[in-house]
């Protein structure tokens, strides 16, 4: 598999040479996730374990049922050279777009580049937290547009949580 470059929030390059494509099938992230081309991803998404996300260029991705990043677990998105790729992410009541699901609390989401545009569903937050749960949101770069639910904040907790 030949390595894909991205970029950190500071500009350096580097480089991932064991990774996965996203797909609109993909139910998992783990290890290095790359999102090449432009699609939508009807499944939830969920991250128990260690994720990257590498924003390609040009992609423009849509997950209208969220990304889950459950507690204990690290999502952390990436850029490409000119930082154009996109990540639209939405969710079901009660769910951050990005971060926690109801009824638990989340993990560490850092968003080191790329176009994040999260909308939380009633009681969620954008990028953070579910209804009553709690975790850490971390943004170094990009550009990040985050809308809360009913009752939520665009980027922190949902109803009665804090981030």
């Amino acid at each position: 598999m030949t390595a894909i470059g991205y970029v950190d929030e500071n500009g350096g390059d580097h480089s991932a040479a064991d990774y996965a494509l996203l797909t609109p099938e993909t139910e998992e992230l783990t290890g290095w996730v790359a999102a090449t081309t432009g699609m939508t991803n009807q499944n939830p998404l969920t991250v128990s374990g260690e994720a990257n996300l590498i924003l390609f260029d040009g992609a423009n991705v849509t997950v209208p049922k969220g990304i889950a990043v459950n507690e204990g677990a690290n999502l952390t998105i990436w850029q490409q050279s000119d930082g154009s790729g996109t990540l639209i992410a939405a969710a079901d009541s009660y769910n951050a777009a990005i971060g926690g699901n109801s009824g638990r609390s989340f993990g560490l989401v850092t968003i080191n580049g790329g176009v994040v545009d999260a909308t939380g569903s009633k009681y969620g937050a954008g990028i953070g937290g579910g209804n009553q749960h709690i975790g850490t949101v971390v943004i170094n770069g990009g550009s990040v547009t985050a809308q809360g639910g009913y009752h939520a904040a665009g980027i922190g907790g949902g109803t009665q949580g804090l981030a």
